[in-house]
């Protein structure tokens, strides 16, 4: 197991950082060449180069935004770690409740609603509630265990 503060390794993120310095630079050089020119013809073409690295940048933030997404994806596909499930209980309280199959948890913090055995409320104290109640106070319905 990782530790805590160690990143998850992201697909990309090279590239990504590449292409930003790449972007960065351009602006710098565009900036630099355009502030030395007295006549706007001069100065357009430099202003382009600077425009272009500031796509370029752009272009590196969304494809970072889209690798960390595919990791995070990825990660809450996979569940929880072996290292992880053995620490926490294996059923919450609340599932073994008699006719816990008719309600849903979540904590108040939480943005979505999910069934009593969703590995994502292990650990943690739920509250259980109708469907009705916690659409009401604004959940939706949790994509992993789709209750």
């Amino acid at each position: 197991m990782k530790p805590a503060g160690e990143m998850l390794p992201v697909r990309g993120v090279r590239a990504c950082l590449v292409i930003g310095a790449v972007g960065a630079v351009a602006i710098g050089v565009g900036w630099y060449q355009a502030a030395g020119r007295i006549r706007v013809a001069g100065q357009m073409n430099w202003t382009m180069v600077s425009v272009a690295g500031t796509v370029a940048i752009g272009l590196a933030t969304l494809l970072w935004v889209l690798a960390a997404r595919r990791a995070v994806e990825q990660r809450r596909g996979a569940g929880l770690s072996g290292a992880e499930q053995s620490r926490m209980p294996t059923t919450p309280i609340v599932a073994l409740l008699p006719g816990a199959d008719n309600w849903v948890v979540a904590t108040e913090n939480m943005g979505r609603f999910h069934r009593p055995s969703c590995p994502l409320t292990r650990g943690k104290t739920v509250r259980r509630a109708s469907r009705a109640d916690q659409e009401q106070a604004g959940r939706r319905p949790c994509g992993v265990c789709r209750p």
